[in-house]
């Protein structure tokens, strides 16, 4: 932590919390993070002594949540396309590799008790933004999708849809001496000891 900052995140100001989350970035040894949750209005960024920071938020005039971002490690700044579009739920950041480029999309879904217009207007979004680019370069596709089952008659839906395969009943017959056999030909030598503690050299 920085020296004269609170550790209670909610008691340090705007301007400082970067500094704070710098400093536990650093210390995880993290290059690449995905944030959510930033409530910063507007597009914007600042840079902190090991890592700089890149939001996209609701208009200044809205109301402050949601909001996703990147914090990427100083030195990789050269290797970036900085995000210029986005919304409060989704921002895209390319990074430029020894492979090549790739792109990085950062998504925060609504919760599962957000109105259907909320959750289109998303996933419409992000079916844009995949749709321009999955043919260019590879995507990575971070962040919080909220997917959970949450009622018994949701979960008995998925099972619906579950294919059922038959019961292989040969699996609950004991091994014959020739599988037994077979397997302890397939141990190696010199390999260190199971969850048993047995080496396989014993066990041959």
């Amino acid at each position: 932590m920085t020296p004269g900052l609170s550790e209670d995140l909610l008691e340090v100001n705007d301007t400082r919390k970067t500094t704070v989350i710098n400093n536990e970035l650093r210390r995880l040894q993290m290059d690449t993070v995905a944030l959510q949750e930033t409530r910063l209005p507007a597009i914007g960024s600042i840079r902190e002594k090991d890592f700089s920071f890149f939001w996209q938020g609701k208009p200044p005039e809205e109301v402050r949540e949601h909001g996703v971002g990147f914090a990427i490690r100083n030195r990789l700044l050269g290797c970036i396309v900085l995000p210029t579009e986005g919304s409060a739920r989704i921002i895209k950041l390319q990074l430029h590799t020894a492979a090549g480029r790739v792109s990085l999309i950062n998504a925060y879904a609504p919760t599962l008790t957000s109105s259907t217009e909320a959750k289109d207007k998303l996933y419409d979004h992000l079916g844009l933004a995949l749709r321009d680019i999955l043919q260019q370069e590879p995507v990575f596709l971070l962040g919080d999708f909220n997917a959970r089952v949450e009622t018994t008659w949701s979960l008995l839906e998925a099972l619906d849809a579950v294919e059922f395969l038959p019961i292989m009943e040969e699996l609950d017959l004991e091994p014959t001496v020739e599988e037994v056999e077979k397997a302890m030909d397939s141990l190696s030598s010199g390999k260190a000891s199971g969850d048993d503690g047995i080496p396989p050299e014993v066990l041959k």
